[in-house]
């Protein structure tokens, strides 16, 4: 076969080498190249190991390698670390596409003689061969096939009824830990795009973080704080899950009984799945990266992002609007592309300021046309405490279903403890003090 016209072996080369020096740079290739795209047998047996190690969040250098090609006689350290020596500075996703098409063309050269051959045989009719040559060629088409038959379309819908009812009427999605809540939207489904939203000190974050906590317990959670440091979210899950009052964990002024309810506090929520960044100005891309890197580890069963306002928007289009807007359809998507639920926080507008009832509306939500035509639920949070002292409403939040795809909307009343940074079902929490963490 001549190599110049079906395979680029430096480019091969050139895929392994960058990805040695940069793990995370199997990111850009995974979702293009399988193994077997890959000409030289020994490049073929490097990158499918950098998979295994990647999927099993090894790092991924000469000597892993070569602990797992050790069976492979032909693959030496001293080829993987020529790999390395000779790493390009960029331009991988070149070469992914250079490889792509030299293995495209090796396909097409393998289904053409295979053709050509049963031509020649006579044995099988013409239709037969005309048949199998279009089944074969759409196989090697670049894009899967998105059609999805009315048989098909029933198939998917009766597995998920047989699937719903097989868990006895329970919530489809994950628990948010307020059952009030749960039981209006039926859990956080897979899929779908959640926006959480309100005026400033709604709290909105540690709604958000109320969520986060619950859902950690036994599902993985990716948590983008923008506008939190590290050591704020600590204080304030430990808070909410310790019984804790935020000021006395803040000054580290505390009763002995409080120290050690503070370390096994500590320890439970240490042993849970939440994975948090804290880097402010986080871009849309930067996200969907790390998505895929847990993805690829079945460590994602949840996005939380906190908030739109304050991400990273360049490139995003030229108006404040169009760019909320594309962030938006962004987010939606990667709650279908890694099939999990998103959530997002927002902030309202001063529409509300200016209203007697101040209580928001779709209407008020900044750049409102993109974030309200792309989530598939929209839940506008109210504290009427915070604009009348005397309010008989005192320590409760209203969160309005504003919009919600296919369910019913309205508005709930739950518990919002501030020193605890905690909210539950109004039943939960009882003044007297008598709350049981465990139930949360």
């Amino acid at each position: 076969m001549d190599t110049t016209r079906f395979a680029n072996i430096k480019a091969e080369a050139n895929i392994l080498g960058a990805v040695l020096v940069k793990n995370n740079k199997i990111l850009d290739v995974i979702d293009v190249l399988e193994p077997q795209d890959f000409y030289d047998g020994k490049n073929r047996s490097i990158y499918a190991a950098m998979v295994l190690l990647y999927k099993h969040n090894t790092k991924i250098d000469i000597t892993t390698l070569a602990e797992v090609l050790k069976e492979k006689k032909d693959v030496t350290i001293s080829y993987i670390s020529e790999l390395v020596a000779d790493s390009p500075i960029g331009g991988i996703k070149d070469y992914c596409r250079i490889v792509k098409e030299k293995s495209k063309m090796r396909v097409l050269r393998k289904i053409i003689q295979t053709t050509a051959n049963e031509i020649e045989d006579g044995r099988e009719k013409s239709s037969t061969i005309l048949e199998k040559l279009e089944n074969q060629l759409t196989a090697t088409a670049e894009e899967k096939d998105t059609l999805l038959t009315d048989a098909d379309l029933m198939d998917k819908t009766l597995d998920m009824i047989q699937e719903n009812y097989q868990k006895g009427g329970a919530i489809l999605g994950l628990k948010t830990g307020m059952k009030t809540l749960d039981e209006i939207i039926n859990g956080l489904q897979k899929k779908r795009f959640y926006v959480i939203a309100g005026r400033p000190g709604m709290a909105k974050s540690s709604f958000a973080l109320n969520i986060a906590q619950t859902v950690a317990r036994d599902k993985n959670v990716l948590f983008y704080s923008l506008e939190m440091g590290a050591e704020e979210l600590g204080i304030r899950r430990l808070a909410m899950r310790s019984f804790i009052d935020t000021m006395k964990l803040e000054k580290g002024i505390m009763m002995e009984d409080e120290w050690k309810k503070m370390s096994d506090t500590s320890s439970t929520i240490s042993r849970g799945y939440c994975y948090t960044d804290c880097t402010p100005n986080r871009g849309i891309n930067t996200i969907r990266l790390q998505c895929k890197k847990l993805k690829m580890q079945n460590k994602l069963d949840l996005l939380i992002v906190d908030y739109i306002g304050i991400m990273s928007l360049k490139g995003m289009g030229d108006s404040r609007q169009e760019q909320i807007s594309t962030v938006c359809i962004e987010l939606k998507n990667m709650s279908k592309e890694f099939d999990i639920p998103v959530i997002a926080l927002a902030q309202i507008n001063r529409g509300p300021e200016a209203r007697n009832d101040k209580r928001p509306m779709l209407s008020d939500l900044k750049e409102s046309g993109g974030i309200e035509e792309n989530a598939d639920v929209v839940m506008l949070l109210y504290r009427d405490e915070y604009y009348h002292k005397n309010t008989k409403e005192k320590n409760v939040i209203e969160v309005n279903i504003a919009k919600q795809r296919g369910g019913r909307t309205g508005t709930i009343k739950l518990a919002w403890q501030p020193k605890y940074q905690l909210i539950t079902d109004r039943a939960i929490y009882q003044e007297d003090g008598t709350y049981d963490p465990k139930n949360f």
